[in-house]
């Protein structure tokens, strides 16, 4: 079934109110004095300009082909993650457990270096490699031994692990309303069914079909989910921001309306059919 031209002027409408959205995060960061008291708030600008980034790239991918949905998805996925990971950050009240939770990140970092350097171990062709992979280890493993004895010091336990996003979301009191929507979404990462479905017919299919078709067939509806998940994405760096760094701001009532049109644009994309 061939797009109609109102169905792809939705998914431009879409992309529009997204990247109007967007510009106002970047607005926002650029005009940003906040007070930063910890590493963790240090990073969370940083990880709201990936979420920017990979929104900007939905944008780009929506306007540029409809049938692009499945790499605007992994950027969309990627945004979320970023998001996410912001807010979690910053759920703590205190300087020094936000910072127990940013050194999370690096626990994570000294384990794939360390993996990393196990790749090439007792290869002949990997000695450096494995120096290299060594020295990564090193620097991440000296920051960590340090700022440890202070987390200690102050009454801490060492930081473990980053959880594992379904108990992320958890933490902020989003599981139930965002984990459906980030596992769909996975689905359409993956070369799983659900991403296959966009360029192979799923009721006829096999080798012995003579109906079985492949080609790209995805409809307008069909970036629904992944635009609405990287407003998602947006969004929830505004809150953070706006909430949890020092000084807080207000929402601004501009924002709000951007909020409010994306919104409505990724309700009119879901009603339309999918493919």
């Amino acid at each position: 079934m061939a797009t109609s031209p109102p169905e792809l002027q939705e998914l431009s409408n879409a992309a529009g109110a997204l990247g109007a959205l967007r510009w106002m995060v970047e607005e926002a960061l650029r005009e940003s004095d906040w007070t930063l008291a910890s590493h963790a708030e240090t990073e969370t600008p940083a990880l709201t300009m990936l979420v920017v980034s990979h929104a900007r790239g939905v944008e780009l991918l929506a306007e540029a082909d409809v049938n692009l949905v499945m790499p605007a998805a992994a950027a969309a996925r990627s945004a979320y993650e970023a998001a996410v990971l912001a807010a979690w950050l910053l759920r703590p009240d205190d300087a020094p457990n936000r910072d127990r939770r940013w050194l999370a990140l690096l626990v994570d970092e000294r384990r794939f270096w360390r993996h990393m350097g196990d790749e090439f171990k007792g290869r002949p062709d990997g000695m450096d490699a494995e120096r290299l992979m060594g020295e990564e280890h090193d620097r991440v493993d000296a920051m960590l031994k340090v700022a440890e004895a202070q987390l200690i010091a102050a009454g801490l336990t060492a930081p473990q692990s980053v959880p594992g996003y379904e108990a992320l979301l958890k933490d902020l009191g989003k599981r139930d309303g965002d984990y459906f929507m980030y596992r769909h979404l996975c689905q359409l990462v993956h070369p799983k069914a659900k991403a296959l479905s966009h360029v192979r017919s799923m009721a006829n299919h096999g080798h012995e079909d003579p109906d079985a078709r492949y080609g790209f067939h995805t409809r307008p509806g069909d970036w629904a989910m992944t635009i609405g998940v990287t407003a998602g994405a947006l969004w929830l760096c505004v809150e953070t921001l706006a909430a949890r760094m020092s000084p807080t701001m207000v929402i601004s009532s501009e924002a709000d309306s951007a909020w409010r049109r994306i919104t409505e644009a990724v309700q009119r994309l879901a009603a339309l059919p999918p493919s």
